[in-house]
């Protein structure tokens, strides 16, 4: 019955984080208005096929023997959003598009669904496997903790409903993983530093930051909790640099991976490798190892923002040791929270970082 109103949500193609909270908006939305809803690229999921954009501004397939599988999407990786077939006929919509036409306050709809809809059993109806029903159970367990907000426990467990791999790719995260099992449970930190548009962006609300200014912000934190080792996370080889020469003191874990020098690669150029599927599945395993760190470094970012709200929903007090089950959010620092209220020019002495 529900999928006969079915609705494919069109992939923005914008960044990990960025892509994954359109959906979550959508499946809200899609839940409120009680449609089901898909999610379709217009083209391809630039993190299943290699992308390029034409003089047109049209973005195209570069090269399909790079592709992660046939389909070019999010069916490369993950298990189905919902028991209703993706239609092969009905072309993708823009997610503004079908706020519109199915709610008169759109704005509206995020809130109704952080606090009073998500977890009505009825939801049930729409996808009715034991991954949902998981997922309401934790939402029911996290509404007895008011340490954690809505949105950012809401969001974890969205993605993690979103992101469930099929079995090839879960083999592939759990080898990343495995790369990196020295990382400590309750005993690291996860610093994201972000350089690629952080440079290019002038004016924009994302602001360039030194290795340094994150470790002189976290580091009374990382003090108080004995941190030594810091899990880094950067889309620049040469921050990597900067942290370990400036930064001896500190054991900097990191998976060993191809990375553009600072701007090098462009605005929303994901993929160094030139291979979707090595990214995306560095991408996952990291979401995965963050859950293990107790305090987080990070600057305005769509993606450590997901980082954060993950720990904060996969965290069950590693550090405190009280054998309790409650949730509990890492130390936050953010570097930069008022970036957008500045006009940023990075040029001259920053252009080799």
């Amino acid at each position: 019955r529900h999928c006969k109103k079915s609705v494919p949500i069109k992939l923005i193609n914008s960044g990990w984080a960025a892509d994954f909270n359109l959906m979550t908006w959508a499946l809200s939305a899609g839940h409120v208005a009680n449609r089901s809803i898909s999610f379709k690229p217009r083209v391809a999921w630039h993190y299943s096929a290699l992308m390029e954009e034409l003089p047109s501004g049209r973005k195209v397939v570069k090269d399909r023997s790079t592709s992660a599988c046939k389909s070019q999407d999010l069916d490369c990786y993950f298990l189905p959003v919902s028991i209703c077939p993706s239609s092969k006929y009905l072309p993708p919509i823009p997610l503004d598009d079908f706020m519109r036409t199915n709610f008169k306050k759109p704005d509206v709809v995020g809130l109704i669904a952080y606090h009073k809809q998500w977890d009505d059993e009825k939801l049930q109806t729409f996808i009715p496997n034991k991954s949902m029903r998981n997922l309401l159970a934790k939402i029911k367990l996290f509404r007895s903790n008011k340490e954690i907000s809505a949105k950012k426990f809401y969001s974890a467990l969205l993605y993690d409903y979103l992101s469930r791999p099929k079995q090839e790719f879960r083999v592939q995260i759990a080898a990343k993983v495995a790369e990196l099992d020295r990382l400590k449970r309750g005993n690291c930190a996860v610093m994201h530093v972000r350089r690629g548009d952080a440079k290019i962006m002038v004016g924009w609300f994302r602001k360039y930051h030194d290795v340094s200014e994150y470790i002189e912000a976290g580091k009374p934190f990382l003090e108080k909790r004995g941190i030594k080792q810091i899990f880094l996370l950067t889309d620049s080889s040469l921050a990597i640099q900067e942290a370990e020469s400036q930064f001896p003191q500190y054991k900097w874990i990191y998976f060993n991976r191809e990375r553009y020098k600072a701007d090098e690669g462009g605005f929303e150029n994901q993929l160094p490798s030139k291979s979707p599927r090595i990214e995306s599945t560095y991408l996952a395993a990291t979401m995965e190892l963050v859950k293990r760190c107790s305090v987080i470094m990070k600057s305005n970012s769509h993606l450590s923002h997901l980082m954060h709200w993950l720990m904060c929903a996969g965290r069950k007090m590693y550090d405190d040791g009280d054998g309790t089950s409650e949730y509990a959010c890492p130390d936050s620092i953010v570097i930069g929270s008022h970036d957008h209220d500045e006009l940023v020019s990075e040029t001259g002495i920053r252009s080799n970082r």
